[in-house]
């Protein structure tokens, strides 16, 4: 519970840079995209803990009437010792949280 709030509270935060044009005088630009990562050792882990983030996510989302904003919210899971051997770049291994099933990080 105590990471579900500390979570929700950074998606938050993300939210708020975002509108207060921060980010585009940080990054140069006015496209966004907020990719996360998890790991883990099993498979169970990783995709729970992925399924948690983009559900915290949503309900953030929703509690602020942003549905809309679903599409700069992405998330992905790996094995840690597979990083270089992943191609989480190239492959649909995303998802967001107004999607069930996984897409590209970067259209091609």
């Amino acid at each position: 519970m105590e990471y579900s709030r500390k979570f929700k509270q950074h998606v938050r935060s993300r939210i708020a840079f975002i509108e207060s044009g921060q980010y585009k005088n940080v990054f140069g630009r006015q496209a966004v995209r907020v990719a996360y990562i998890t790991t883990g050792e099993t498979p169970e882990y990783r995709e729970t803990r992925r399924k948690a983030m983009v559900n915290w996510t949503r309900e953030v989302l929703k509690e602020k009437n942003m549905e809309s904003w679903s599409s700069l919210f992405y998330f992905g899971s790996l094995v840690f010792d597979e990083i270089y051997e992943t191609g989480f770049f190239t492959d649909a291994l995303w998802f967001r949280p107004d999607l069930d099933d996984p897409i590209r990080l970067f259209a091609s």
